[in-house]
């Protein structure tokens, strides 16, 4: 593995670990829990904001899959540009979820926003690096 294929494979994971470390930060109580906190004002807008950011972020992953594998695994300038972004799309449900706790949210009312970035970003490893173009291709040849 090259180092710059080493560098997707480490951004990936340390991304992974800084949501589960958000999440561990808010599980050790360094904030009171408020049932009537400002953040139940804001938590319908972030679920709806999380939906798109995350459908943009699966949809950048699949075009830079599609541009990766077409050029047999090796990445671009803009392809790892770009994996940057949706990544960065991912964590930020867990972002919100991080927000919303430091607002006095309750465990429930957060959770979901830490699972579904840490989801998000652990269905989106770099594994397109060792692809081949003909995985790319749909069309048997006999």
């Amino acid at each position: 593995m090259t180092p710059q294929k080493l560098t997707w494979w480490v951004i990936w994971g340390a991304l992974l670990m800084a949501v589960a470390i958000y999440f561990l930060v808010l599980q050790q109580g360094v904030v009171t829990e408020d049932p009537d906190g400002p953040w139940k004002n804001i938590r319908a807008p972030l679920i709806v904001a999380s939906s798109l950011l995350l459908v943009a972020s699966f949809s950048i992953r699949f075009l830079v899959t599609r541009q990766v594998v077409a050029r047999s695994g090796e990445p671009t300038q803009s392809s790892f540009a770009s994996y940057i972004v949706s990544l960065a799309l991912a964590e930020a449900t867990a972002i919100f979820g991080l927000v919303i706790g430091f607002q006095g949210a309750p465990p429930e009312a957060y959770s979901a926003f830490f699972l579904i970035g840490f989801l998000a970003l652990l269905f989106q490893p770099p594994t397109f690096l060792h692809s081949r173009p003909e995985a790319a291709v749909n069309v048997r040849e006999d």
